[in-house]
């Protein structure tokens, strides 16, 4: 399943992104049908919210690198650090807004049963903030998604929480881009690309894994035991 936005719903105030409105988003395909880990139950996704990247592939793919490296197109398919042949995945392209991510490597967290993920952002940007982001990731029934983008009221046998539920809301933090990091438009260059980091691996308390984005420090922040 494949959604398109060619807008997307911004609260100017908090300056933050609703990644599930689709009034003007379109969808092909689908729906993508995930099974929870414990087979108790299935969900049907007739669309996949904004900067999601999900699928169901399978368990932990690139669960063993934990080291940044660049290449020269973020699409190509192979072994890591490209993507796997039906990776799920997503590009965000906010240039020409004024607005970006700011520290777009940690924004994204891998979350749901055995989840995997990759950010891949241009090697040159001046700055901290990006305009132009490929993520891709999914997993036995995993997604990669914006950090604050839980499922917080699904709970898995055993007390397990694995967010494998639907997703979305007002959980994409923005930044005003500098005129230097607005200038990132060169499709030539390199991409850097790291792991996503795993938010299930990080604590099992769902409470525990409250996190916020801080405008001011331009940071996100996380609870001690789940700091990263």
């Amino acid at each position: 399943v494949r959604t398109e936005f060619t807008k997307v719903r911004f609260d100017s105030w908090s300056l933050t992104v609703k990644t599930d409105d689709y009034t003007f988003a379109k969808t092909v395909g689908g729906p993508l049908k995930q099974t929870y880990w414990n087979g108790a139950r299935t969900v049907d996704l007739d669309q996949v919210p904004y900067a999601t990247a999900r699928d169901s592939l399978g368990h932990y793919r690139y669960a063993t690198y934990d080291s940044s490296t660049t290449i020269d197109d973020p699409e190509a398919k192979g072994d890591w650090p490209l993507l796997n042949d039906e990776s799920g995945r997503a590009m965000l392209d906010l240039r020409g807004t004024g607005f970006g991510v700011e520290d777009a490597s940690g924004a994204f967290g891998c979350m749901g049963c055995s989840p995997t993920g990759r950010i891949a952002l241009h090697a040159e940007t001046t700055g901290g903030c990006h305009q132009w982001i490929h993520i891709a990731g999914g997993g036995y029934a995993g997604r990669l998604a914006p950090r604050a983008d839980r499922t917080l009221d699904e709970t898995a046998g055993g007390g397990n929480y694995d967010d494998e539920g639907k997703n979305g809301g007002w959980v994409l933090p923005l930044t005003f881009a500098s005129k230097e990091e607005q200038g990132d438009t060169k499709e030539e260059r390199k991409w850097t690309v790291t792991q996503a980091v795993n938010i299930n691996m990080l604590n099992r308390d769902v409470e525990a894994m409250t996190c916020h984005f801080d405008p001011g420090t331009k940071t996100w922040i996380f609870p001690d035991d789940a700091s990263v």
